[in-house]
């Protein structure tokens, strides 16, 4: 069985394959050995697939981002995120800053659904 990533496949078998060899080892040193060639394999495809989402993925263009927190820092922080993810400031909305905010978030995400029906399915 292999990880297809576009032009790198990877050997999942193999992994799986270390792991049962480690359930039967009984020397600590050969244990050792097949521990660390095992995290090694891991993190090797650890690393391609976080190359390829970083390569390939991307938020379809016109997504909309609606978030909620009552602390200020969690919504700058949620600010910073969709900014990293590419989304424009003027389509996101983080709210959370009063009660009423909080109480009518739920018929604020309905409303903007409604609002912007027509942006589903491009």
């Amino acid at each position: 069985m292999t990880l297809n990533l576009g032009k790198v496949e990877l050997s999942v078998t193999l992994a799986v394959n270390q792991i049962n060899l480690i359930q039967v080892t009984q020397s600590p040193e050969t244990l050792l050995d097949r521990w660390q060639s095992l995290r090694d394999h891991i993190n090797s495809i650890v690393q391609s697939v976080q190359k390829h989402i970083e390569k390939n993925f991307r938020i379809p263009e016109g997504t909309k981002a609606i978030a909620i927190d009552d602390s200020k820092i969690q919504r700058k922080l949620l600010g910073k995120f969709f900014d990293f993810l590419s989304i424009p400031r003027e389509d996101c909305v983080i709210t959370g800053e009063s009660a009423s905010d909080i109480r009518g978030f739920e018929d604020f995400v309905v409303d903007f659904m409604h609002d912007h029906k027509d942006n589903y399915g491009k």
